[in-house]
C-alpha cells in the first residue's frame, strides 16, 4: 500500500504541475507514452526504490552484524562506487544499446533490491556488498541512456525545463523513497529503538516495500528502451 501512495502521488503531481501556466515539467510529462514522460517516470520510481538502502542500510547492518559505522557506510557505499565503475565503459555506446542497457539497468536495480531483502540478515557479508553492487550497478547501465531519451524526445524550447525536470524528479524520487522507507521502518519496529528483532524485520521490509516500484519502473523502462 505504501508504494502504491508514492506511485500514485507522483501521479497526482504531474496532472496538477500540467494544469499550470508555468511548469515544472515539459508538456506530455504525465503521458508514458512518450519517451520523455516514460523517462521521467522510470527515474521517479527507481529513486524512490532504492533510497530504503541508502537510508536503513547502514542501520540494520550495525545492528545486525556489530559492524562499526565506517565499515557499514563502505558496503552501502558499493551501491554508488559500481554505478561509477559501470556508467563508464558504456558511455560511449549508440545504436541498439541505449535501450538495452535502460532495460538491463532497471532489472538489474530490481534483482539488487530483491537480494537486499535476502542477505542483509543472512550469509557472509560479501553479500550485502555485492547486493548494493547490483543496484548501483544499475543505476549506473541506465542512468545516462533515460537522461539521453528524455531530452532527446524535447523540443528545443522546453529543453531547458526538461533539463532541470530531471534533477527535480530524482529529488522528489529520493524524498517520496525516504519518507516510504521510515514508514516501513518504524512499523517494524525501528519507532521503538534500533533493536535486533526490528532491525532483522526492517532489512527485510523496507527493501520488499520498494520492490513494486522498482517493478512498475522495469515496465516504464520497457516502453522507455524500445527503438526510438
Amino acid at each position: 500500500m505504501t508504494a502504491i501512495g508514492v506511485a500514485a502521488a507522483f501521479v497526482l503531481a504531474l496532472r496538477l504541475d500540467g494544469r499550470r501556466a508555468v511548469r515544472l515539467l515539459p508538456r506530455g510529462s504525465g503521458d508514458l507514452r512518450t519517451a520523455h514522460g516514460a523517462g521521467y517516470a522510470t527515474l521517479f520510481l527507481i529513486n524512490a526504490a532504492a533510497m530504503g538502502l541508502s537510508v536503513y542500510g547502514p542501520a540494520v547492518l550495525q545492528t545486525l552484524r556489530g559492524v562499526s559505522a565506517l565499515v557499514a557506510g563502505y558496503v552501502v557505499g558499493a551501491e554508488a562506487l559500481c554505478w561509477t565503475l559501470t556508467s563508464l565503459p558504456v558511455a560511449g555506446l549508440t545504436g541498439v544499446w541505449p535501450g538495452r542497457l535502460i532495460r538491463l539497468g532497471v532489472a538489474m536495480i530490481l534483482a539488487g533490491l530483491l537480494a537486499c531483502a535476502l542477505v542483509f540478515d543472512r550469509f557472509g557479508l560479501i553479500w550485502p556488498v555485492a547486493a548494493a553492487g547490483l543496484v548501483g550497478s544499475g543505476f549506473g547501465f541506465c542512468w545516462a541512456f533515460i537522461s539521453q531519451r528524455i531530452l532527446g524526445d524535447l523540443v528545443d524550447d522546453e529543453r531547458a525545463i526538461g533539463g532541470a525536470g530531471i534533477a527535480t524528479v530524482r529529488l522528489t524520487g529520493a524524498a517520496a523513497g525516504a519518507a516510504m522507507a521510515a514508514a516501513v521502518a518504524n512499523l517494524a519496529g525501528f519507532a521503538g529503538g534500533f533493536s535486533v528483532p526490528a532491525a532483522r524485520m526492517a532489512g527485510i521490509w523496507v527493501f520488499a516495500a520498494a520492490l513494486p516500484l522498482a517493478g512498475l519502473a522495469c515496465i516504464t523502462a520497457w516502453r522507455l528502451g524500445a527503438p526510438p
